[in-house]
């Protein structure tokens, strides 16, 4: 006979390869209990008892964890179909020699705002109408949906306000281009260019730089011949 330890030990073993076979397979497992141990009806009973315990235990467990992998699905798709909806949003960005404007827009109210202050205070105020030219060309309904959050770094205030108003013109061009129609977004584009192909299109000009022998890039000093 067996003592209660060894016995113990082996519903332990078995308990482990029960659920690692189980969970691979998904069947029924039958041991033979006169193979592992003499013949011995009070041990045989004890071990088909355990056996139908850890099976009842594994199986149990499988259904559970289907019913909530199929639950964490369902829930996650919904989740999946409701970020989708709520992240209509496109980012586009503006150049003008070392100025990088970057426009992040999505849907909302109509609130535009540079580096985090309202499009109303940007500076210098002598060069504020540029930024708003987008918007008083296209009309602020097409903005009444949408809000734009820009941000702007690199060379000085004229680059940076032309900056600004292109990557705001190819923002909403894209945004009506993803999410509305294709009529819209062609009428739109077709505004802005006919007012300011740089509205949508980059400036690739850059100043030359100055040579030596002369006061620029191209000028010279005067020089005599006696």
């Amino acid at each position: 006979m067996c003592s209660g330890t060894t016995f113990d030990s082996f519903l332990d073993r078995f308990r482990v390869f029960s659920v690692f076979r189980v969970s691979e397979v998904k069947v029924n497992l039958v041991v033979s209990t006169d193979t592992l141990f003499p013949p011995s009806s009070r041990l045989r009973d004890r071990i088909g008892e355990g056996c139908l315990e850890v099976e009842r235990e594994i199986f149990s467990g499988a259904g559970k964890q289907q019913r909530i992998d199929s639950r964490k699905s369902g829930s996650g798709a919904a989740e999946l179909r409701e970020r989708e909806k709520m992240a209509e949003s496109v980012q586009c960005f503006g150049r003008k020699k070392t100025a990088v404007a970057v426009t992040y827009c999505k849907k909302g109210r109509g609130l535009i705002k540079i580096n985090g202050c309202p499009i109303e205070l940007v500076e210098p105020e002598i060069l504020r109408f540029k930024a708003f030219e987008p918007i008083l060309l296209l009309g602020r309904h097409r903005f009444a949906n949408v809000d734009m959050r820009i941000r702007v770094r690199g060379g000085g205030f004229t680059s940076q306000i032309y900056a600004i108003r292109q990557s705001i013109a190819k923002a909403l061009v894209a945004y009506y281009q993803k999410y509305v129609d294709e009529q819209s977004k062609k009428e739109i584009k077709d505004l802005l260019v006919r007012y300011d192909r740089t509205l949508l299109v980059a400036d690739p000009r850059r100043c030359e730089p100055k040579k030596f022998g002369g006061r620029g890039a191209r000028s010279r000093f005067q020089k005599s011949y006696r």
